[in-house]
C-alpha cells in the first residue's frame, strides 16, 4: 500500500459500483480515508467492508439537498475534516429523452426533451457537487 494520500480525507459519491467503487478502493489503497456515498446501502456497505477501517458507508442520494448536509456532517464527525470530493454519482436512464418525467428535473413546460434530460443530469452532477463543497 502506498502512502501518497495518507492523512487525506475524501468523499466518493457513486461508490457502490463501477467507477466510483474502483476509485474508492484505489484512493484507500493510496492511504486516504474515504466516506463512501451511494443510494444502495448494501452496495456501499459491501465496498466499505472490502476496504476496511479506512472507509465507511453513507447511504444517501445526493440529488436530495436534505441528504447532503447529513453526509458532510457524518464525514467530519468520523474523520475530523474533509480534503477532497470525488463526485462520481450518476444516473442511468434506459429509454429515450421523451420518456423522462418531470419528477426530479428542473424545467418548464416549454422545455424540449433534450433540455429536460440535460437539466436532470446537470442538477445531479453540478448542483450536488456545489452543495457538497459549500461554494
Amino acid at each position: 500500500m502506498s502512502e501518497r494520500l495518507k492523512g487525506k480525507i475524501g468523499i466518493v459519491t457513486g461508490a457502490g459500483s463501477g467507477i466510483g467503487r474502483a476509485c474508492a478502493i484505489a484512493l484507500a489503497g493510496e492511504g486516504a480515508q474515504v466516506a463512501l456515498v451511494g443510494r444502495r446501502r448494501d452496495r456501499v456497505e459491501e465496498v466499505a467492508h472490502e476496504i476496511g477501517d479506512s472507509a465507511f458507508a453513507i447511504p444517501a442520494d445526493i440529488s436530495r439537498t436534505s441528504e447532503i448536509e447529513g453526509l458532510l456532517d457524518q464525514t467530519v464527525r468520523r474523520f475530523g475534516r474533509l480534503n477532497f470530493l470525488l463526485n462520481n454519482a450518476g444516473v442511468l436512464h434506459i429509454g429515450n429523452a421523451e420518456q423522462i418525467t418531470e419528477e426530479g428535473a428542473f424545467f418548464d413546460q416549454e422545455s424540449s426533451h433534450l433540455e429536460r434530460s440535460a437539466s436532470h443530469y446537470l442538477r445531479l452532477n453540478l448542483s450536488a457537487a456545489r452543495r457538497l463543497l459549500r461554494v
